[in-house]
């Protein structure tokens, strides 16, 4: 994870001195995610950016899957609302299944990480494990990258400030509003 916090402040810099222009608008909001454990098959991790609604650079960790399953799932955001105050969207579910998705994390702590053939520093441009570099992402070809042919998270927390995916499945979900402060961690 180091060479893609490296890769982003790089990639901050550039953006700063107007040599690459952030194509990924995200919202003012972050997201709190946990998860149990996390299977992934075909997995990429680089640093980049994503520019927010209201211009502000936000530089990022884009965490990969070709494939993965979650369990023990949790989101959470918290917004204010005029008049009445905090409120938090959560949601939760006992699965989760993705086909070529991406988390742009801004934070993450997992308990343990094990991982297959994995490759770090390997240039981003060349990775081949995994679903590659998201379309759109700024992201120099010679910045480094992980990659590895599987992973397994347990006890997994982010936070995170975008998720994309071509495929998503989701098991036993459900969402609640509640009035205040109760997000996952």
């Amino acid at each position: 994870m180091l060479p893609s916090l490296a890769a982003s402040a790089a990639l901050l810099v550039a953006v700063a001195e107007g040599a690459l222009a952030a194509s990924f608008l995200i919202s003012n909001q972050k997201f709190k995610v946990t998860a149990e454990r996390i299977e992934v098959t075909g997995a990429i991790q680089y640093g980049a950016f994503d520019k927010r609604y209201d211009g502000k650079i936000v530089p990022v960790t884009v965490a990969g899957a070709a494939h993965s399953t979650s369990y023990g799932v949790c989101q959470s955001t918290v917004q204010h609302i005029p008049l009445i105050g905090k409120v938090t969207v959560r949601v939760t579910a006992k699965r989760v299944t993705t086909h070529d998705s991406y988390s742009d994390v801004i934070q993450a702590h997992q308990g343990t990480v094990t991982t297959k053939n994995s490759r770090t520093g390997i240039a981003a441009g060349v990775a081949t494990k995994g679903p590659g570099v998201r379309p759109g992402d700024n992201v120099a070809p010679a910045s480094a990258a992980q990659e590895s042919d599987s992973s397994v998270v347990t006890d997994s927390r982010s936070i995170v400030v975008a998720t994309s995916a071509r495929v998503t499945q989701t098991s036993g979900s459900s969402t609640r509003i509640y009035k205040g402060v109760n997000e996952c961690f």
